[in-house]
């Protein structure tokens, strides 16, 4: 899982154990909990920059999506626009049975990225796919040069969310501790919303 999606996604962890310290007392098979667009928009800029370095050892540097103005939920889909920016980039190819290295430097430019997602009902898991073509207008051709190859190795690769981090926590219901385990029921993106069904499992501590 590349480090800059497990970061995406870490703002639906913090959210939702501010929302579900009371679960313990729901008596339906499953929680819905619903965070609005705007919510997670304000979770992504809590969470900046975050690293758009692909995890195959193919980039040196720091490559992060610095700042965003624009953030959009639609069916199964988001959309994101910001502001990309590379420092001390090296970029390392294979031509042949040689590598090569291509100082890329610095670069400042902006990216539009669309996402799909498809939840997985058995496996309870959440995928994600990007989508970059035409992410770069408006990008010199010089800096868009730069970031091209790095984009292709993640342009319409779906990649696995893993829930792990939210399965699991602690609360506090007068003065008995309780462990909530937590497993997707269900993960929709809507316009406007992403809303999460899970089904909490309650055992006391000792």
């Amino acid at each position: 899982m590349h480090t800059r999606y497990k970061r995406f996604l870490f703002f639906i962890t913090l959210a939702l154990m501010l929302q579900v310290s009371s679960l313990c007392l729901a008596a339906a098979d499953y929680v819905t909990i619903t965070l609005p667009e705007n919510v997670i928009r304000k979770s992504i800029e809590n969470t900046l920059p975050i690293s758009l370095n692909p995890d195959e050892g193919v980039l040196e540097g720091n490559l992060v999506l610095d700042a965003i103005d624009r953030f959009e939920l639609g069916q199964n889909s988001a959309v994101i626009h910001g502001l990309i920016l590379g420092k001390n980039m090296v970029l390392t190819t294979r031509i042949g049975d040689q590598n090569f290295n291509f100082k890329l430097g610095e670069m400042r430019l902006p990216l539009t990225c669309n996402f799909t997602f498809r939840f997985d009902r058995q496996e309870k898991n959440l995928y994600i796919t990007p989508h970059l073509k035409d992410s770069l207008q408006g990008a010199s051709p010089e800096d868009a040069g730069k970031v091209l190859p790095l984009l292709a190795l993640l342009d319409n690769r779906e990649f696995p969310i893993s829930f792990e981090s939210m399965k699991r926590f602690q609360t506090r219901i007068g003065r008995q501790y309780l462990t909530v385990e937590m497993e997707p029921v269900d993960i929709q993106i809507l316009p406007g919303e992403l809303v999460l069904k899970m089904a909490p499992q309650v055992s006391k501590m000792n």
